[in-house]
């Protein structure tokens, strides 16, 4: 996988999702070229394939943008499209840092992918990553501020700075595993059963519970 897309960089960024809007790749693309004024050596890999909705204007915009760079046929960037399932515990622990700036997502399961593979993660400073995220375990950004992304992505090119990230953060994976997941669930519908319906408005359930 490595000889195949040429990931020689220094530092490797990664991000899943493909191209669109909530993915915020337009501005992630607009850091990376700042990031390139300081690390030159450094690559970025946006992997995944097109959704379900329409987005041709939006790619069209990124891909005028990365010629107006002079990232076209450049392999700082990477674009490797759809990637099996089979492949991806490999890409992840062939980055550097995982990137994931996303405007809107129901829930973060490529950052606990990347951290559990041992990778330092930026992603936005708002929910829902901030949900399951402290500033010690992530670098939370703005995810409308190119600069503020350009600036985090730089900080987890420092060894220390990232070691310090991966090391906070590992313990959240085990948290969120099926396991837990199913016992969370079985306690949230046994607390419903034995609550009546004028029992559960006086006491709504914890946040610790859902």
């Amino acid at each position: 996988m490595r000889d195949r897309w040429e990931l020689t960089g220094d530092p490797i960024y990664l991000t899943l999702g493909g191209i669109e809007p909530r993915k915020n790749s337009i501005r992630l693309l607009q850091a990376f070229a700042q990031v390139l004024k300081t690390h030159p050596n450094a690559q970025l890999v946006v992997a995944g394939g097109a959704t379900l909705f329409d987005y041709q204007a939006y790619r069209d915009a990124f891909f005028a943008l990365v010629r107006q760079l002079g990232l076209e046929g450049d392999r700082a960037l990477i674009l490797p499209g759809v990637i099996a399932d089979a492949d991806l515990p490999a890409l992840y622990h062939l980055a550097d840092a995982f990137v994931f700036p996303s405007v809107k997502e129901g829930w973060g399961l490529v950052l606990l992918e990347a951290i559990a593979s041992g990778l330092p993660v930026i992603t936005s400073n708002q929910a829902p990553f901030t949900e399951f995220l402290s500033p010690t375990q992530a670098l939370l950004v703005d995810p409308y501020s190119v600069e503020a992304i350009a600036h985090a992505m730089r900080q987890v090119a420092d060894k220390q700075v990232a070691a310090a990230l991966v090391e906070n953060s590992q313990s959240i994976p085990s948290q969120y595993s099926w396991e837990t997941s199913a016992k969370l669930h079985v306690s949230y519908y046994q607390h419903l059963l034995e609550s009546s319906p004028e029992t559960y408005a006086r006491n709504p359930l914890s946040s610790s519970m859902v």
